[in-house]
This record gives C-alpha cells, structure tokens and sequence, in this order.
C-alpha cells in the first residue's frame, strides 16, 4: 500500500502559480497566475510511486489546469514566495 501524505491544500483554497521561465526577463509579478483549487488527486508513475496534484480553477482565464502540489502555493504565502524567487534569480 502506497503512503500519501496529507497535503497543505484542501477544495476552495487560494492559490497561486508562479511560472519558472528562467531568466527570459520580464516583471515576476506578471508571472504570478492566481487560482482555487477544485480538487485533488494523486498520479502512480511508472515505478509506482504516487504524487499530489491540485485542479485550479484560475482566474484569469477559467480554465482548470493540472499542477503538482509542489508548483503552487497558498495565496496567503505569496510575498514570501516572490521574496525567495527573486533572491534565486539574482546574477551576482
């Protein structure tokens, strides 16, 4: 029996996605696409391991998209999150 974690995120939360495009330029801030988790679910990869994803429901466009767990946070952690992406793309 496969162990699943219990997650950070239940239906209704708000959260965000912040796209990882590098160093292609552009302000972070319209990068960041916001969103409501719809449901969540878990994939078996090919050795049977199993991973959380979220359905978000973003606002922007209305569409539901399919993210890890792990690529969206709480809308709430936002400026934390935006701290510790700028500091990582910082070219010293």
């Amino acid at each position: 029996m496969a162990y699943e974690r219990k997650l950070r995120f239940k239906e209704g939360d708000r959260v965000i996605h912040c796209s990882n495009t590098g160093f292609t330029g552009g302000d972070i801030k319209q990068r960041v696409r916001y969103g409501t988790v719809q449901r969540i679910f878990y994939k078996t990869n090919k050795r049977g391991a199993k991973h959380p994803y979220v359905e978000v429901l973003m606002d922007n466009t209305g569409h539901r998209e399919q993210y890890m767990a792990s690529r969206v946070e709480l809308e709430a952690d936002k400026q934390q999150v935006l701290s510790k992406h700028i500091e990582s793309t910082q070219i010293h």
